[in-house]
């Protein structure tokens, strides 16, 4: 799953029930968001199992991982 909405990628991603709906692979900009919706989005994950990778030399981009 790719998640681009240019800065409201925390306000889209946080609606996704990852109960229902497991995606192996999220991906989306970190950069725009801010210091509490960083952490935020990484607890979300990690709080359902995923894995949590952060480029920070490419416009900082998130991965999240499900693993298998």
């Amino acid at each position: 799953m790719v998640v681009d909405v240019e800065g409201a990628d925390w306000m889209v991603v946080r609606q996704l029930s990852l109960d229902d709906y497991r995606p192996r692979l999220v991906y989306l900009e970190y950069a725009h968001l801010s210091g509490y919706e960083k952490t935020a989005c990484a607890a979300h994950f990690r709080n359902h199992g995923y894995r949590i990778y952060i480029d920070q030399h490419e416009a900082e981009n998130f991965l999240a991982v499900r693993p298998a």
